[in-house]
């Protein structure tokens, strides 16, 4: 392995480490060399500050011919690098522990690194934008458990296609936790769960996407009426996000209260269906309205 591509991670809490997270990604103490100057010549001290304190990190280590050799697995219509790949398998890796359970754990800093004669050197340090999980989740800690529930959910990712409802709406739940502005990461998880659950006409699409919701992520019909309820306010306000902006008469914690929400939904959502290959199938096939639809009559409980 002569390429690698390491995330330092902003996590102050213990971990269990190291732990292979699927897809040849290890979450790690930081390795060393991540701070020796053939990495940190030229940068400034807040880039310095980043890789020193940071205590974990989310790896690949790769064979490369050169920085930018090609993926020859990759069949999209544009070509990428296997150094992209790598940076694709650590943001894959970040969204699955999210999933597995929202906290405070993303990075703002990714290195590429080369190793031609047993010493790690820079090529790239380029800037991403670290997840950002809700107030209310920042106190929560991954144990062994949860990373292996993310492990599991990352490996379901990579056997998803690109054109599959479920890539998407896992594809705009990443861009929205990344994003700071209320307004716009309220609409990006709107439009992953309607992704999922929209219907493919406009007819009463407030009560049937809430109705389809609901009944989805809930345990019994009992939750389902609750869930209900939240479902249909939630959606009401994502038409006024999208109607003009018409938030003037939105407190700060209900606002906080109506993101929670929008996050656990489709958390939950995309975790059953990642974990239930016959839910990937029928959210993907031909059938897909007819099974949302019957999801009122199918939950019994």
């Amino acid at each position: 392995m002569n390429w690698c591509t390491v995330a330092p991670l902003e996590y102050d809490r213990t971990l269990d480490v190291p732990f292979d997270l699927g897809n040849n990604v290890l979450l790690c103490a930081r390795p060393d060399w991540l701070t020796q100057k053939e990495i940190t010549y030229e940068l400034g001290d807040y880039d310095r500050t980043l890789l020193e304190t940071s205590y974990y990190v989310l790896m690949q280590e790769y064979h490369a011919s050169s920085f930018g050799d090609p993926d020859s697995t990759w069949t999209g219509e544009r070509p990428r690098s296997k150094q992209h790949r790598a940076e694709e398998a650590l943001n894959l890796a970040n969204t699955a522990l999210w999933l597995a359970k929202p906290a405070a754990i993303g990075f703002r800093r990714v290195v590429v690194a080369h190793r031609p004669s047993g010493i790690w050197r820079r090529v790239k340090f380029g800037w991403a934008n670290p997840l950002r999980c809700h107030s209310l989740d920042t106190e929560n800690e991954y144990e062994r458990p949860d990373l292996q529930i993310a492990k599991e959910l990352n490996h379901a990712l990579l056997n998803v296609g690109r054109q599959e409802a479920i890539w998407i709406a896992a594809r705009t739940l990443w861009l929205a936790l990344v994003t700071r502005e209320w307004p716009i990461r309220y609409l990006l998880l709107w439009t992953a769960l309607e992704t999922l659950f929209g219907p493919e006409d406009g007819r009463e699409i407030t009560y049937r996407i809430a109705q389809r919701l609901a009944f989805f992520i809930s345990e019994d019909r009992l939750e389902a009426r609750s869930r209900f309820q939240m479902c249909k306010r939630g959606y009401e306000w994502r038409c006024r996000v999208v109607h003009g902006m018409r938030l003037r008469k939105l407190k700060p914690q209900e606002s906080e209260g109506l993101m929670h929400e929008a996050e656990s939904m489709i958390r939950l959502s995309i975790k059953r269906i990642l974990k239930d290959k016959s839910l990937m199938t029928e959210i993907n096939g031909t059938h897909r309205e007819r099974f949302l639809d019957d999801l009122v009559f199918s939950n019994n409980k």
